[in-house]
C-alpha cells in the first residue's frame, strides 16, 4: 500500500468520525433542549429542513429561531 493511499484512508476515517461525533452532539443537545449546543452543530450558512415540512431555514440564526419557536410549544 502506498503512502498516499494510506493517508487518504486515514483522512476518510477521521472525517467519518467527525460526522459521527457531530451527529451524537446534535442528538444529545436536542434531547437536553440545549439550544447553545444545537447552535454549535450548524455552520454559519447551513440549511435545515424537517421531514414534516414545518422547518425550513437557511443560516444559523434562522435555524435557531425555528428551534426556539418549536421548543417553546
Amino acid at each position: 500500500m502506498d503512502h498516499a493511499s494510506l493517508e487518504k484512508r486515514v483522512c476518510r476515517l477521521e472525517a467519518v468520525e467527525e460526522i459521527r461525533t457531530l451527529a451524537a452532539r446534535y442528538v444529545f443537545a436536542i434531547d437536553d433542549r440545549d439550544l447553545k449546543g444545537v447552535e454549535s452543530c450548524f455552520a454559519a450558512h447551513a440549511r435545515f429542513r424537517s421531514r414534516d415540512g414545518k422547518m425550513d431555514a437557511v443560516g444559523r440564526a434562522a435555524i435557531m429561531e425555528q428551534f426556539h419557536r418549536r421548543f417553546s410549544v
